[in-house]
């Protein structure tokens, strides 16, 4: 409603009337201009709240899509970094490949610090927790498969940050293709922990034979053993011979079945006593070391041990370095060693029990018999 009013009875009238309800009189036409004239300011109101609308909509759903484009930018660069099975890694469920490989399997991911950890982790365990470490080892290898997609997907999303960061003007293409080559697997450093497991492996075997064959020849039955010497009036025949030099064994001496050429070995074993009797030969190949040289690097004794330090004499017209090593039990062992046509000569005899005199009068012969042929 509005003041309008008839012009010939003065009563009030609706803009948009032609006659007047009252008096029935034609309305001037002033009346609808200034209607349509209102219905036109309405509608340009209604445009315009309509066109504000329809920005501030548009304005969002921009905002919207451009969120959703930078979500799927980012997922398809976290699926290229995870290259192979993206799928499966993505649903953080329990790692089985973790279970049975372990920290291999980190590596394999190119997780090196975690990688690393698990390692030392369980190095630490087993050296400081001997007797529970198997148990604790397992837990945390239960551990880790469990949480190993957690962290491996958060260590992804972390690398993909890292790289937009230091390629801002790269396209998306461009990202993906990088995230290719930072990511993925690498079966390298198993190729190499499987190197070090074979050398640790051959290692612990040929140690594990020297101590089979060291106890072989301190403590090994007879049948471990063959008779070297023949019977002699004064019990000292046979002759041990490596290489040019000549020995005397006593007959109560048996030859290991480890012996070689350059390698000779002996060992006597009655109830009063026990001894043994290694006769070594090298060949100086560099001719850079000389005799006391080489028998430094065959004497082992630790701080508890007596050691003579090395001496020298003369023994049937050849010159003799000799040390003496004895340990806290009584155990004596006696080092000798020549350089003889750049050959090295070692005489290692061992006494560990000599109760019945035996080994005293074996070390006597054997020391007194050197000679070169």
């Amino acid at each position: 409603m509005n003041n309008n009013t008839c012009p010939t009875c003065g009563s009030k009238v609706n803009i948009g009337e032609n006659f007047c309800r009252t008096c029935g009189s034609k309305l001037p036409t002033n009346n609808n201009q200034n209607f349509n004239q209102q219905n036109t300011n309405s509608d340009s109101i209604n445009q315009n709240f309509n066109q504000q609308n329809s920005n501030g909509m548009n304005e969002t759903n921009h905002q919207d899509n451009n969120q959703n484009s930078s979500y799927n930018s980012d997922e398809d660069l976290v699926r290229a970094y995870i290259g192979p099975n993206a799928d499966e890694m993505l649903k953080e469920n329990f790692s089985f490949c973790s279970f049975f490989w372990g920290a291999l399997y980190a590596f394999y991911r190119k997780m090196w610090i975690l990688g690393s950890l698990w390692i030392l982790a369980n190095v630490i365990l087993i050296m400081i927790l001997r007797t529970l470490s198997s148990i604790l080892v397992f837990g945390i290898t239960i551990f880790m498969a469990i949480t190993f997609k957690k962290y491996y997907i958060k260590h992804v999303r972390e690398e993909v940050d890292k790289i937009k960061k230091e390629n801002p003007g790269k396209s998306q293409n461009e990202l993906i293709e990088i995230c290719n080559k930072k990511g993925g697997t690498t079966i390298i450093p198993i190729i190499i922990m499987v190197v070090i497991w074979i050398i640790i492996i051959i290692v612990s075997y040929f140690t594990l034979q020297s101590y089979i064959q060291d106890l072989l020849n301190r403590y090994g039955s007879d049948s471990n053993y063959s008779d070297y010497s023949e019977n002699s009036e004064d019990s000292q025949t046979g002759n041990g011979l490596i290489k040019d030099l000549d020995v005397i064994i006593p007959k109560d001496f048996k030859e290991s079945s480890y012996s070689s050429n350059t390698l000779k070995m002996y060992h006597l074993s009655t109830n009063d006593s026990l001894c043994d009797l290694n006769i070594k030969y090298r060949k100086n190949y560099l001719n850079n070391k000389d005799s006391k040289q080489f028998l430094e690097e065959e004497i082992y004794y630790n701080a508890s041990d007596t050691y003579s330090g090395i001496s020298s004499k003369k023994i049937n017209n050849e010159t003799w370095d000799y040390a003496t090593v004895t340990d806290k039990n009584g155990i004596i062992k006696y080092y000798y060693g020549t350089l003889k046509d750049n050959n090295f000569y070692l005489i290692d005899f061992h006494i560990l029990d000599d109760e019945g005199k035996l080994c005293s009068k074996a070390y006597n012969t054997v020391i007194n018999s050197l000679k070169f042929k």
